[in-house]
């Protein structure tokens, strides 16, 4: 284990050689982008779950609180970074935007790589070394960080969660109401943390041994703040929820969705009955964005959303334990894909070990070197008598997997970023006490016979 000075000195350099590394590959790889900017097939502006710059430009905090369909915290760092650029025209906008996102990405990626070696440097400086090096290289990092919506900055919350809880675990004083923030802010990032998400997060602190009081504390506090939005949610849009993609996104996990191309023409096909409500912001009438794209969070795809929970619910009640688990185990293998073949990628795809990261991070290699490390982890358990606290630690990842397999179809691959640095850290964890037990034996005297 690192001096305690000496991990703080080693997490600023480890954060500043990955940052470089983010910035470089992207000044490097730009120029083999077809149009000299993305990496991607896709602008924010393109992606389903943002609303358009042009309404965060002209009302940011009325367009803020008018978001049905995804929580508003990326929406708002667009809109925060498009704030000086009020000269420009709305397309010139999205570039500069989006440019400095990617800029905020390579900066998030460093801040994830330096967190994952924090957190190995209380094992050792090889674990340490090791873990933030399998993170900085792996194509998902690069990927996320150049990939336009909230997916990285979801896993850096999810990883900041656990290492939170887990210093509650060992004994180290970490305060509740840094807990209580990420929780907050997984909350208002990603639609997969609703309330229920709160409830599972205090059981973790119960299992964990958190006094009464700091319990009281962070559900008081996570409650109130969220239960506010959820109260805005439902009188302004009947949800209770931050997401009205939830129909479609339940109703895709079992078969039952209406398809990509028929819930994108909803509009076209006489679904828009508010373009002439004056009364309205632009965000819930427009039926489109700068570029065309369709815009989701306009008002009449709530009727749509409603629609897609019936049959989704409908579904359930009459399909067959056979089809539903199909469905289910379906995208079970979908999410076990390699993360990083998403989409196409320019950096990705020119990266020299992106097929050895694909082979290792995706079914067989992936589930059975976390089954072994699992094994590792529960023997050890009951060995030390952790065995409660180690059951608070599994909860947030079991959540997280339930919830990405069981309630949608298609993108699961690209939901298991969200964990995946937390299995690095497993991972070399596990392969750091199996190596310090070997150690120990081998070093223990041996008594005369």
């Amino acid at each position: 284990m690192l001096r305690r000075w000496d991990v703080r000195e080693y997490t600023i350099i480890v954060f500043l050689i990955s940052a470089a590394y983010a910035l470089g590959l992207q000044n490097m790889m730009r120029s083999l982008t077809p149009d000299g900017m993305y990496f991607h097939p896709w602008s924010s502006e393109t992606m389903m779950q943002t609303v358009s710059l042009k309404f965060l430009r002209e009302a940011p905090v009325r367009t803020l609180l008018s978001i049905h369909i995804q929580p508003p915290a990326f929406d708002a760092i667009r809109a925060a970074l498009a704030l000086p650029l009020r000269d420009l025209s709305d397309e010139a906008a999205v570039r500069r935007v989006d440019g400095a996102l990617y800029s905020l990405g390579a900066v998030l990626v460093a801040m994830l790589v330096a967190m994952v070696f924090r957190w190995l440097a209380e094992y050792s400086f090889a674990a340490a070394a090791v873990g933030a090096f399998l993170v900085l290289l792996h194509p998902a990092s690069m990927f996320f960080a150049t990939f336009l919506d909230s997916t990285l900055l979801s896993s850096l919350l999810v990883a900041g969660t656990y290492f939170s809880l887990w210093k509650i675990k060992n004994g180290r004083d970490t305060a509740i109401t840094s807990i209580s923030l990420l929780v907050l802010g997984l909350f208002f990032t990603r639609s997969i943390f609703q309330w229920p998400a709160l409830l599972m997060f205090a059981l973790c602190l119960y299992f964990l041994g958190v006094g009464q009081r700091t319990l009281r504390t962070f559900l008081v506090t996570t409650c109130l703040i969220s239960g506010l939005y959820l109260a805005k949610q439902a009188s302004q849009f009947g949800l209770f929820s931050t997401t009205s993609f939830s129909g479609i996104s339940l109703a895709n996990s079992i078969g039952a969705g209406l398809g990509t191309e028929t819930y994108t023409t909803f509009l076209d096909r006489g679904g828009h009955s508010t373009k002439e409500d004056p009364t309205l912001p632009g965000v819930l009438t427009s039926s489109t964005k700068i570029n065309g794209e369709p815009n989701f969070n306009n008002i009449a795809y709530l009727e749509l959303n409603r629609q897609l929970l019936a049959r989704y619910k409908n579904t359930l009640r009459n399909a067959s334990f056979e089809r539903l688990a199909g469905s289910y185990l379906e995208n079970a293998l979908i999410y076990f894909m390699p993360t990083s073949t998403y989409s196409s990628h320019v950096i990705v795809d020119h990266l020299p070990w992106t097929k050895i990261y694909n082979a290792v991070f995706s079914a067989p290699v992936l589930p059975i070197l976390l089954l072994v490390a699992f094994l590792v982890w529960a023997v050890r358990a009951v060995k030390l008598r952790t065995s409660r606290k180690s059951i608070g630690m599994l909860l947030p990842a079991l959540y997280i997997l339930a919830v990405c397999i069981f309630s949608d179809k298609g993108e699961n691959m690209r939901f298991k970023f969200w964990l995946e640095p937390i299995m690095v850290v497993f991972l070399v964890s596990q392969l750091h006490a199996v190596a310090q037990g070997l150690h120990d034996t081998l070093s223990r005297p041996r008594t005369p016979a």
